[in-house]
């Protein structure tokens, strides 16, 4: 299972909070959209700090916070039926030719509309993963069926600094 861990910015872009991490050289500055930097967060809060600053001069983003991640990205069929129990959930589809990764979560109330695909995008859903494993899985099949691309299960937590 693939660890994922540390700080990350949540740039409020919109109705939207959009997750930035390390630039690793597609991004501009010291941060890089969390979904095409292979999710990398940075190491720690001091770094962060530099691209929250940065992120907070773009006219598009109307205001930045970090929190701290956890991820755990199950990569084989074994490490899936692990996280049966687990309970706060999200579906990364990754996408080959773009190297871009779609973190999916619970569908909610105000969240921009997947159909015929269930969950929503964890930026426009209020960072609210599925809450059971079912959904997750169901949701999962689902995006690979109609993309024909990766897709991956994996546990999320985040808290707000």
């Amino acid at each position: 299972m693939r660890r994922i861990k540390g700080v990350v910015c949540v740039a409020v872009v919109g109705k939207a909070e959009v997750l930035f991490g390390k630039n690793m050289g597609r991004g501009q500055g010291h941060y890089e959209s969390f979904c095409t930097n292979n999710m990398t967060p940075f190491i720690n809060a001091s770094e962060c700090q530099i691209a929250k600053a940065e992120l907070q001069n773009r006219c598009d983003i109307d205001a930045v916070s970090l929190a701290k991640l956890q991820i755990g990205l199950a990569e084989t069929m074994e490490e899936v039926y692990l996280l049966q129990k687990r309970k706060r959930l999200i579906v990364v589809r990754k996408t080959p030719e773009f190297n871009e990764m779609f973190l999916i979560g619970h569908s909610t109330e105000g969240s921009l509309s997947r159909y015929p695909l269930y969950g929503a995008s964890l930026a426009e859903n209020g960072m609210q993963p599925f809450t059971s494993f079912e959904s997750a899985e169901y949701t999962g099949s689902e995006e690979h069926r109609q993309s024909g691309c990766p897709v991956f299960i994996a546990t999320f937590k985040i808290k707000r600094l």
